[in-house]
C-alpha cells in the first residue's frame, strides 16, 4: 500500500491518497506528464510491478480498453483528492481518521493496518496527540484495537457508523476497478502493465 503525500516546505505534508493492489503509482505519466509535485511512500510492503513511462505510453496508444481503464483510475484519483481536500475542510478528526482506516482496510483487505500514529497524524495534518485521543475513543467503543504500530479494525460497521460520507463517495468511484477485468498490453522488453500490489 502505497500514500501519496502533498507537502509545502513551510507546512510539511499531509496525505492525499491510498493506492493499493488495485492501483498504480505514476498517474501524471498516464496524462502525458513525467512531473508530479507530491511524495509517494510505500507504507506497507508488498510486490509491484513496474513498467517504463515510454512503455506505458505505447501500450495506451496500442490498446483503447486499457487506456479507457486507466482514464477511469485516474478518475477514482481525482474524486479521492478531492474529497480529502472537503473532508479535511469541513470534518472532525475522528470522521477524517476512519475515513483513513476504512480506505486502508478496502486496499489490504486485512483488519489489522499496520499504520502507526505518528503516520496517521502525518496524513491527517494534526497532532500526534489529537489521533491517539481519536483512537482511545474508537477503542473504548470497541471499533478497533490500537497495537504496537498498526490499528486493527475489530468492528467495521462501527467505524463506518463514524466515518463521514467522503468514505461512500470515494468508495463508488473506486468500484468500477475494482470489478472490471484489465486487457494486458502487449509485453515491451519483459515488461507487462499491472496494479500495483
Amino acid at each position: 500500500m502505497a500514500v501519496l503525500f502533498a507537502r509545502t516546505k513551510r507546512d510539511g505534508e499531509v496525505g492525499v491518497s491510498i493506492i493499493g493492489r488495485q492501483g498504480l503509482v505514476g498517474v501524471p505519466v498516464v496524462l502525458g506528464s513525467r512531473r508530479c509535485p507530491h511524495r509517494c511512500l510505500m507504507e506497507v510492503s508488498g510486490e509491484a510491478l513496474q513498467i517504463a513511462s515510454e512503455d506505458l505510453r505505447q501500450a495506451m496508444d496500442e490498446s483503447p480498453p486499457l487506456r479507457q481503464q486507466l482514464m477511469i483510475y485516474v478518475q477514482a484519483m481525482i474524486v479521492q483528492h478531492a474529497q480529502t481536500v472537503l473532508c479535511n475542510a469541513r470534518h472532525q478528526l475522528e470522521e477524517r481518521l476512519t475515513r483513513w482506516l476504512l480506505l486502508a482496510h478496502d486496499r489490504l483487505e486485512d483488519d489489522t493496518i499496520p499504520l502507526t500514529q505518528d503516520l496517521l497524524s502525518t496524513m491527517l495534518g494534526v497532532r500526534r496527540a489529537g489521533v491517539t485521543t481519536a483512537l482511545e475513543r474508537l477503542e473504548r467503543d470497541g471499533a478497533v484495537r490500537k497495537k504496537r504500530g498498526a490499528v486493527e479494525i475489530i468492528d467495521r460497521t462501527l467505524v463506518e457508523q463514524r466515518t463521514c460520507e467522503c468514505y461512500s463517495v470515494i468508495g463508488e468511484y473506486q468500484r468500477p476497478i475494482n470489478s472490471a477485468p484489465v486487457e494486458h498490453a502487449p509485453e515491451r522488453r519483459g515488461s507487462l502493465l499491472a496494479s500495483i500490489g
